[in-house]
């Protein structure tokens, strides 16, 4: 009897501390049918048109594995760990095999990995992640298709208004809830960013990212801005080694529908201009069905853009959104991408229907 009440106490030694971690595994998983058609000669819409499963069109596929520990005296430890998913593909991490063995040293989780800790005091998180003043300042009611980007996969739209993507030794500060705002302060050390190589072509010249970013609520209005500066470590321009961008975004919901407007600038190492505007809406119908609506325009200083990726467009989408449940939805979208650049060689004119389905878990 004294064996077995010894050996329970030992078990509970080491499974009590287990369970008072609380660990979570979720994520979203969109998959569709897309159909895109460019005008232009025979030999553009060869290289450009394409009907394919896709996906991301509504939301990014994602898996998230995280966790939290309470620590006792209003302390709590976290983690997150969140990597893209492909369903048409089944590939996890980065977006291409060649980034999963190669340039990205196989980054699995290439949404972003982090351990923080969180108290009275706000929060402090470690590890790689997205500057949100540098990438997330607009409040889209509509899903990806509203996000102020810059760029639209699979419909070759222009070059984005954003600070790079998830930055490695990353350091932020999140403050408490100060009444109607949230801060948070980010900084990337440069020594993480710079490969052996050291140079532009490999994207090793990204340098350090300092960002500051706000989020908050006034009178229903929920707004976000965020400024962030990026230093190189290799200028690609002569005599300029900085970029710089500013976002700021509001969304409100006025009852019988609810609309966001979002404006982004950035300044790019080559000290090109590129300026974006979205405005979203979403109009419920019921009985779990949306009507969503999305206007962009981008526009870009560089008067002597060589590809499709720098010309300036005008882009409108209309999508529709039926909630089986509330993990699923059916989804459908038509875009029209209207080029307003000559300068950039080949620059056509596209369309995207869409219909796909997207779940989340």
């Amino acid at each position: 009897m004294k064996k077995h009440l010894v050996a329970v106490a030992v078990a509970s030694a080491f499974t009590l501390p287990a369970l008072a971690q609380n660990v979570t595994v979720s994520g979203y998983l969109e998959a569709g049918y897309q159909d895109l058609k460019f005008t232009g000669d025979a030999a553009t819409k060869l290289a450009n048109d394409l009907s394919n499963v896709s996906g991301g069109i509504f939301g990014s596929s994602r898996l998230v594995i995280g966790g939290s520990e309470d620590l006792g005296g209003g302390l709590k430890a976290g983690f997150r760990l969140e990597s893209s998913l492909d369903a048409s593909s089944g590939r996890m991490g980065a977006a291409t095999l060649g980034d999963q063995t190669g340039s990205l040293n196989g980054q699995l989780f290439n949404r972003g990995s982090e351990v923080n800790l969180s108290g009275a005091f706000g929060m402090i998180r470690l590890g790689t992640f997205d500057h949100r003043g540098g990438e997330d300042t607009d409040l889209h009611v509509v899903g990806n298709i509203g996000l102020a980007t810059g760029t639209t996969t699979g419909n070759a739209t222009a070059t984005g208004v954003e600070i790079g993507t998830d930055r490695k030794g990353t350091f932020a500060y999140r403050t408490p809830s100060l009444g109607f705002t949230t801060l948070e302060f980010a900084h990337s050390q440069k020594s993480a960013q710079k490969s052996a190589a050291g140079t532009a072509a490999n994207g090793a010249d990204d340098g350090s990212v300092t960002s500051v970013y706000a989020e908050g609520s006034l009178a229903g209005l929920n707004y976000r801005l965020g400024y962030a500066k990026q230093e190189v470590v290799t200028a690609v321009a002569a005599g300029n080694d900085t970029a710089s961008r500013f976002g700021g975004g509001v969304s409100y919901n006025f009852g019988m529908f609810a609309a966001s407007l979002h404006y982004a600038k950035a300044t790019l190492l080559d000290q090109v201009e590129n300026k974006e505007t979205t405005v979203t809406v979403n109009f419920p119908l019921g009985n779990g069905l949306d009507l969503r609506g999305v206007y962009q325009n981008f526009d870009s200083s560089n008067a002597a853009a060589a590809t499709l990726a720098t010309a300036d467009r005008k882009t409108l989408t209309v999508a529709l959104a039926k909630a089986l449940s509330k993990r699923t939805n059916v989804l459908a979208a038509f875009t029209d991408n209207s080029r307003t650049s000559t300068n950039a060689v080949g620059a056509t004119d596209s369309t995207r229907a869409y219909v796909g389905v997207g779940h989340s878990f």
